[in-house]
């Protein structure tokens, strides 16, 4: 028996958590790589550097998210292969063209956009910007068409190929400096769009042949709430969540946008491990579920998992956040380790309302999901300039974690009500999840709270790290006995 077949012994039989290891778990090795990468990296680059990067991204990331008006989300929605092959097209399309629009955009103002961000040397990176809007466009087109074949393997294998790449253009040109660290990024965003691409075509030949500009403009004209709706959503979300370091690179300097990207991006590693896993993987079994009538089952048992997977490292990361930086990333840091423990509360609702928020398109609710981005970028935009106005930045990060936290839980409490769940039966068990973490939690608790000895202090480490292991397994284990409400 080969190791392949060995390993699909071991994994569920439940297509939904099969499908959920298949990604988290191909997510989880190329983040234990990046893991393994950062306090290499807060060693060979600055705080400023960072910073450059993380107001290059905000940039990247806010264009992204509009560079094919949201099309892509039809792509897994669409009702037969021909329409979705259409949505890929006019996806497509429509992102050449936004990319050729920045491209101008870049030429014409780069040295003012840089001048706004108090960041001048940003202007000699600018022109990597159209590049990697195209790059990144498409492939998170193609992703989406991978999702709708339930093709996770393939998009494991690519998300490798991207963390792989990245770490070796970022250790490699570190004389380099920021050039390094956004091309790392870009690389790590693009690498895998060819085979996601010839995965597509090659299986799909004909189906892409048959479209049709008629066809195109059907399916533009089919699904108009995404670019009306899903697209201004969108970009208030991205805004929102990219604005603290354009907003602190332009009030402070770009080093205190560096201290708060390293934070956002270290606290963020448990979603992108694990809650995007799910969130993929949920969103076109919800689609399939609620023809079936039997959302709520499927809503209710994802929460579940989803409260158990993030309560560990959002209590762990709020009790010794500064010491965990300090000692992963060196001395510079500590600070980016006190912007984390604010994060967390955020953290937690984010991660647990960022799968289930994939609720908006599948009930075709867009116009509800604009007004919670609407909302979420107010709350973000005020606590973000109350701290900046005040020369503040931890509580420019507090205000901006608290109302981050409370329109979460408001849209959380609106979806699953909507689909029927008892919001009840949500509280008991978030209740219950926190009771049965405060033991694994409580030896890093003491540590922190007293001063103990150096060999008491390596016990207690090694007895809560143990006891998540332990934590995780067991949810491992339930995984594989309980089935998920799937088709």
């Amino acid at each position: 028996m080969s190791i392949a077949d060995k390993i699909k012994q071991v994994l569920p039989k439940n297509p939904f958590v099969r499908g959920v290891l298949v990604l988290g778990g191909g997510t989880a090795g190329t983040q234990l790589l990046l893991s393994a990468s950062v306090p290499f990296l807060t060693r060979m680059y600055s705080a400023r550097d960072f910073g450059v990067l993380a107001v290059f991204l905000s940039i990247l990331v806010t264009i992204n998210s509009v560079s094919s008006l949201r099309y892509e989300l039809a792509i897994p929605i669409a009702k037969t292969d021909s329409e979705a092959a259409s949505v890929v097209v006019l996806a497509s399309l429509i992102s050449f063209l936004v990319a050729g629009l920045i491209l101008l955009v870049v030429i014409l103002f780069r040295h003012e956009i840089s001048g706004l961000v108090n960041t001048p040397e940003l202007a000699k990176y600018l022109w990597i910007l159209p590049v990697s809007v195209i790059l990144l466009s498409i492939y998170q087109i193609f992703y989406y068409w991978a999702l709708r074949t339930k093709n996770f393997s393939s998009i494991a294998r690519t998300k490798l190929t991207q963390v792989l790449g990245s770490i070796f253009v970022k250790l490699a040109g570190f004389s380099f400096g920021p050039l390094s660290l956004i091309v790392g990024e870009v690389a790590g965003g693009a690498l895998g769009v060819s085979s996601l691409i010839s995965l597509a075509i090659r299986k799909n030949v004909s189906l892409f042949k048959e479209v049709r500009l008629d066809h195109v403009y059907l399916s533009a004209c089919r699904y108009y709430q995404l670019p009306l709706f899903s697209s201004w959503s969108g970009l208030l979300n991205t805004i929102g969540s990219q604005l603290p370091p354009l907003a602190f690179s332009a009030a402070f300097n770009p080093a205190e946008a560096g201290l708060y990207a390293l934070s956002i991006r270290v606290v963020s590693m448990p979603m992108a491990l694990v809650g995007g896993a799910i969130g993929n993987v949920f969103f076109p079994n919800a689609v399939e579920v609620e023809r079936q009538g039997k959302l709520s089952s499927l809503v209710s048992e994802v929460y579940e998992i989803l409260s158990q997977i993030i309560m560990l490292p959002v209590l762990i990361l709020a009790i010794s956040g500064p010491y965990i930086f300090e000692w992963a990333f060196g001395d510079e840091w500590r600070a980016a380790g006190e912007i984390a423990r604010f994060l967390t509360p955020m953290l937690y609702f984010q991660f647990i309302f960022s799968p289930i928020s994939t609720l908006f398109s599948v009930l075709e609710k867009e116009a509800r999901g604009l007004i919670f981005q609407f909302l979420m970028f107010l709350g973000r935009m005020s606590g973000v300039f109350i701290g900046v106005f005040l020369s503040d930045l931890k509580l420019a990060v507090i205000l901006f974690s608290l109302a981050s936290s409370l329109i979460y839980l408001y849209f959380f409490i609106w979806l699953i009500e909507e689909v029927g769940c008892h919001k009840s039966k949500i509280i008991l068990s978030s209740v219950k999840n926190f009771a049965l973490s405060l033991p694994v939690i409580s030896p890093l608790f003491l540590l922190v709270c007293f001063n103990l000895g150096s060999q008491l202090s390596t016990l207690l480490v090694a007895v809560t790290f143990f006891l998540c292991i332990k934590w995780y397994f067991d949810l491992f284990l339930r995984f594989k006995k309980q089935p998920i409400s799937t088709v």
